[in-house]
C-alpha cells in the first residue's frame, strides 16, 4: 500500500484542523487509527454527491443556471455529470479510531482534530494508521498549534433552512420528540460552521382566527426558538411581513405592483382590511417576542428582493411606498427590530438597516452601498443561484477555493455579514468540506 508518509497542518489553540484521506481498497471497509496525545478526533465518512449539470455563466443561454452536460465551461473543475465529496457522515464515537465503509472501492475519510484545553503551543506529532484489505500504511501528522485563539464571532452568518423540509426528509412531524432531537443536531452543525443567526419563516400556522377579525398566536414556535438560542445562536431572523400574492395558476406574482398581507395573500396591504390584519399581526408578534425577552435580538424581512423583477418604474415606486408603510408599522410595535433585505440597489433608502446585495450586486453598486454603511447602516452580502461563471460562489462544480476566497472578499470590502439561500449543513458534519472530485 502506497501513499504520503507525512502531512503538516497548522491550527489555533481552539481551531479544528482537518485531514482528508481517500484509501483505495478491495475490502468492505478501512480502519483508521490515530496515535498520539493532545487532540480529540472526530471521524467522518466523506459522502460523494452527484453534480448533474455545470452551472451557467449568467450571460449566455438567456441566463439559464445550468448548461448542457456535454459542454465544460472553463470556470468549472470538470464536465458534469460527476460526483464530489461534499457531505460528511459521522463514522465513530471513538476518538481513537474509526472504520470507514468502502464505496466503489474507496474509503473516504475526514478526520477533524480538536486541540484539548491547555495544550501547549508548538509542534505536535501524531500517527495515522490505515488498515485495508491489502495491507497497512502510516502517515505522520505534524500539527503546529499557534499560541492564538480564534475570537468569538464578529461576522454574522445565516444559512436559510426549512423546518418543513427537515420534517419531510426525516419523515417526522414538526414538534415531535424525534424532530426536536434532529433539530438539535442541525443546530450543532450550524454552529460548527460559526452560524450566529437563524431564520424562522413565519407561516399561517400562527393564524389563530380569521373571522370576524384576525388574531395570531406564535407560541408553537417557542420550543424551536428556545433551542436555537440555547445552542449558541445570538439573533432571531424572521419574516416575511408582506407577500407578492399569487397568480391564478398558483405561482407567486413576481411582477406585481401590489404587496399583500403575508397571512392573507389575497388582501392588499394598503386596503383598510390589509392595514387591520397587519396591525394585528405585528402587535401579536411584538407581544410574543417581549414575553420571551427576544425583542432585542431580532432582525426582520419585509419582503425579499423588493427592487427586483418589476416591469416598469411605476411598479417599483408603488412597491417602495408600500414597503415604507410596512416598515413604519413594524417600528411602531417593534422599535428594536432591525430590517434586513436582499436588494439590488439603495433605492429603499431609509427603510433598511441591513443591506444584503449579492456579491455581483455589491460590486455593481459598491459606491452606493458603501455610502449607506458610512451613514450608519450595515452591509452584508449573499450568494444563491447567482452570480455564476467566474464569480466566487459555492457551486459544486467550482474550485473549492472559491468558497474560501468568498469570505476573504467580504473582509477586504468590510462586509459585515453573509447569508446563503437554499444551502444548509447536514447534521453531524460540515457544510462545505470538499474532498477530491471523483472520476
Amino acid at each position: 500500500m502506497s501513499g504520503p508518509t507525512r502531512l503538516a497542518s497548522r491550527a489555533a489553540r481552539n481551531g479544528r484542523p482537518g485531514v482528508q484521506i481517500v484509501a483505495h481498497t478491495d475490502g468492505a471497509e478501512t480502519r483508521f487509527t490515530l496515535r498520539g496525545e493532545g487532540f480529540d478526533t472526530e471521524w467522518f465518512q466523506m459522502v460523494a454527491v452527484p453534480v448533474e449539470y455545470n452551472t451557467g455563466d449568467g450571460e449566455t443561454q438567456d441566463g439559464d443556471m445550468v448548461i448542457l452536460p456535454d459542454i465544460c465551461p472553463d470556470y468549472a473543475i470538470r464536465k458534469a455529470p460527476f460526483k464530489v465529496y461534499d457531505c460528511l457522515k459521522p463514522a465513530s464515537n471513538d476518538s481513537a479510531s474509526a472504520a470507514i465503509t468502502a464505496v466503489a472501492g474507496r474509503s473516504a475519510l475526514y478526520a477533524c482534530l480538536r486541540p484539548l484545553d491547555g495544550l501547549a503551543p508548538g509542534l505536535h506529532q501524531l500517527e495515522l494508521d490505515i488498515q485495508t484489505a491489502e495491507g497497512s500504511h502510516t502517515i505522520v501528522l505534524n500539527v503546529t498549534v499557534a499560541d492564538v485563539l480564534i475570537p468569538d464571532e464578529q461576522f454574522t452568518v445565516t444559512n436559510w433552512f426549512s423546518l418543513n423540509a427537515i420534517a419531510r426528509q426525516h419523515h417526522e412531524t414538526i414538534g415531535s420528540a424525534r424532530f426536536m432531537s434532529l433539530l438539535d443536531q442541525y443546530i450543532d452543525a450550524m454552529r460548527r460552521v460559526r452560524q450566529t443567526t437563524f431564520f424562522i419563516e413565519l407561516d399561517d400556522r400562527c393564524v389563530a382566527k380569521r373571522e370576524p377579525s384576525y388574531s395570531f398566536d406564535f407560541e408553537y414556535l417557542t420550543p424551536i426558538i428556545e433551542r436555537f438560542f440555547a445552542g449558541g445562536m445570538t439573533t432571531l431572523e424572521i419574516g416575511q411581513i408582506l407577500s407578492r400574492g399569487f397568480k391564478p395558476d398558483g405561482m407567486p406574482d413576481m411582477l406585481t405592483d401590489t404587496f399583500t398581507c403575508a397571512m392573507a395573500p389575497d388582501v392588499p396591504l394598503e386596503s383598510t382590511q390589509g392595514y387591520d390584519i397587519t396591525t394585528a399581526y405585528l402587535r401579536a408578534l411584538a407581544d410574543y417576542l417581549a414575553r420571551h425577552g427576544w425583542q432585542h435580538n431580532v432582525v426582520v424581512h419585509i419582503h425579499d428582493e423588493p427592487d427586483a423583477h418589476y416591469p416598469d418604474e411605476a411598479t417599483l415606486e408603488a412597491r417602495r411606498r408600500q414597503y415604507y408603510m410596512a416598515v413604519a408599522m413594524l417600528k411602531k410595535y417593534l422599535p428594536q427590530a432591525r430590517v434586513l433585505e436582499a436588494v439590488k440597489t439603495d433605492f429603499f433608502r431609509g427603510a433598511l438597516d441591513i443591506w444584503v446585495p449579492t456579491t455581483s450586486g455589491y460590486e455593481a453598486e459598491q459606491q452606493s452601498f458603501d455610502h449607506m454603511r458610512e451613514s450608519g447602516d450595515e452591509v452584508w452580502s449573499y450568494v444563491c443561484c447567482e452570480p455564476e461563471g467566474r464569480w466566487l460562489n459555492r457551486f459544486l462544480d467550482q474550485k473549492v477555493i472559491h468558497s474560501r476566497l468568498l469570505f476573504w472578499g467580504f473582509e477586504r470590502n468590510r462586509i459585515a455579514g453573509f447569508f446563503a439561500l437554499g444551502l444548509q449543513p447536514v447534521p453531524g458534519g460540515h457544510e462545505s468540506v470538499r474532498g477530491d472530485q471523483l472520476p
